[in-house]
């Protein structure tokens, strides 16, 4: 009985000394655990063996890190949370405040991310990573010139690494710099071959650069290297409609279309660019059809009903046109913040469009009064508009009101000095008044601007001829005959 005594004491004895071995080490080894778990993908697991070491060892920082670590990006705010109590406790880990940085970003907090990839980028200068994120953030806020400067230094610390020449590449395509962005991500793939988004990105600045032929033939090496990334299909599709290529464009469009049917998100966007390509190539049924296709999937898609009125005008489908044009500018986006209309007017410059177009159709079935509104409310949304301030002019012109087409025409002049139609047809309402010096040097310039303008040599010569300039006169019309002739024929 002694002996079994001694052993069941031996054995307690065991028991209490490994927990106490246990109980001074609990913290660590959670901490450890919580490691291995996310090796293992268990985040919860890990998320609450961190736990238990913190509650263990409040002032464990290791642990509040990478609890804070797994935390995002689910729970974002604890895990800012969680990385602000490690910077408290070890103030001087540069990768706490980096991976802080990140979790900002993540939540649009760019000021507080840059604040902190700054912080990062102080403890330890030499983190490329931190001047990568930071440029990330600056680019995120507009901050174009920031984020070069930023990718210059990553390149600088990285010289083999491509993604500081591809981010470069970004932020000066964004500035505009195509010519230099090109260069940066011709580097990126000298240095990472098989990066589709690098020959995505390039042919984009190409696209911006007008060199169509470049975008194609790198959207079509990015298609090859991913084909799972289908957007390529209709960002190739918008160059070849660029550089005219109404077939290859469609053949794009329609196979993004194929591939996706219409279960993504801007699906109409491409219905809408298909319909274009569709209408220039003359195919205005077809058209027509995916205008409507684009509108069934997005029924507040002014754009596709500005289209669709344009090509029902060109059908000569009047009644149908004015009611495109109408919803489209019904839909017209009403900010309130947007005061300013020629910033309205580039962010969406179909509108003052469809207010031009609905006055040519309301022009087209005689509603003179209708047509001139529609004119001038394009020219208040964009002052600027030339072609607005030509068609009231010629409204004006057919109502006679000679005074204010004549104006409208100069304005035109102003805007576009080089546009002959509207020298011709100002002459034309001098000519009408009577001011035949007025006429004759407006001929006189529509000529010289466009030297196969028919009808300003006819008319030309009726100013030589009532001024006695016989031989002039006949000159000018033999060569309005020969001109309408050589046209005619064609």
């Amino acid at each position: 009985m002694k002996f079994s005594r001694l052993f069941h004491l031996g054995r307690l004895w065991v028991v209490l000394a490994f927990a106490s071995t246990l109980s001074a080490q609990t913290a660590d080894d959670y901490v450890n655990s919580g490691k291995a778990k996310v090796a293992k993908g268990d985040y919860n697991g890990a998320i609450a063996d961190f736990t238990k070491a913190i509650e263990l060892d409040p002032k464990n920082a290791d642990a509040y890190m990478r609890r804070g670590f797994v935390k995002a990006p689910a729970n974002i705010e604890g895990a800012i949370a969680d990385l602000t109590k490690a910077i408290e406790l070890k103030p001087d880990n540069f990768y706490v405040y980096q991976n802080r940085g990140s979790d900002k970003s993540f939540k649009g907090d760019n000021d507080g991310a840059i604040a902190d990839y700054t912080k990062a980028i102080e403890l330890n200068p030499k983190d490329a990573d931190a001047y990568m994120d930071r440029a990330l953030a600056r680019q995120a806020k507009g901050n174009f010139d920031g984020a070069i400067a930023d990718c210059t230094k990553v390149i600088e610390l990285k010289p083999d690494d491509a993604e500081g020449y591809s981010s470069r590449g970004s932020a000066k395509k964004a500035k505009g710099d195509f010519d230099s962005a090109i260069a940066d991500y011709t580097k990126a793939i000298e240095l990472e071959s098989d990066n589709s988004d690098s020959y995505y990105d390039r042919g984009s600045a190409r696209y911006f650069n007008h060199d169509f032929d470049g975008a194609i033939a790198d959207f079509t090496k990015a298609l090859e290297l991913e084909p799972s990334f289908t957007s390529d299909y209709i960002d190739r599709g918008l160059a070849k409609y660029a550089k005219g290529d109404y077939e290859g464009a469609i053949a794009d469009f329609t196979k993004k279309i194929e591939l996706h049917t219409d279960d993504y998100a801007d699906a109409y966007y491409t219905y809408n660019d298909r319909g274009k390509a569709e209408d220039d190539k003359g195919d205005r049924n077809d058209a027509i059809a995916d205008f409507t296709k684009a509108i069934e999937l997005k029924p507040d898609y002014a754009d596709a009903y500005y289209n669709r009125g344009v090509v029902r005008q060109a059908k000569g489908d009047r009644d149908g046109a004015i009611a495109d044009l109408t919803k489209a500018i019904e839909l017209k986006p009403k900010d309130a913040d947007i005061t300013d209309y020629t910033k309205a007017i580039e962010l969406k410059p179909n509108y003052a469009d469809a207010y031009d177009r609905r006055g040519i159709a309301k022009d087209d079935k005689g509603d003179l009064d209708g047509a001139i509104a529609d004119f001038g409310k394009a020219i208040e949304l964009n002052p600027r508009y030339t072609d607005a301030y030509y068609n009231r002019g010629a409204v004006k012109h057919a109502n006679r009101d000679l005074d204010g087409a004549i104006a409208d025409y100069t304005k035109a002049i102003a805007l576009k000095p080089d546009y002959a139609n509207a020298y011709y047809n100002r002459g034309v309402a001098r000519q009408a008044k009577g001011d035949d010096d007025g006429a004759f040097a407006d001929f006189d310039k529509a000529i010289e601007l466009s030297p196969s303008l028919a009808p300003a040599y006819l008319d030309r010569g009726i100013e030589k001829k009532a001024k006695g300039d016989l031989a002039g006169a006949t000159a000018d019309f033999k060569k309005a005959a020969e001109l309408r002739s050589q046209q005619s024929s064609h």
